[in-house]
């Protein structure tokens, strides 16, 4: 999606405030454009389980075990 004359104008009016307030954030951006290619498109970085993962995992496996409890309790033996 291409921007149009006035947002053109404000990003490099935005770029040209940040050169000047903070140079060395303009350098540390501005070099991923220089000649560092980004990572490939396969590469997700680590790979880690989120949160909700385990969580219903967790879940999962109390419930279970308290039906196995419950079955134990009530069964006669």
């Amino acid at each position: 999606m291409r921007l149009s004359k006035g947002e053109q104008r404000a990003l490099e009016e935005i770029e040209e405030r940040l050169a000047f307030e903070d140079p060395d954030l303009d350098a540390l951006l501005a070099r991923t454009y220089q000649g560092e290619s980004p990572p490939p498109k396969e590469w997700r970085g680590p790979r880690t389980v989120p949160g909700y993962v385990w969580r219903v995992t967790v879940l999962i496996g109390v419930c279970v075990f308290l039906i196995v409890v419950g079955l134990l309790l009530t069964t006669p033996g």
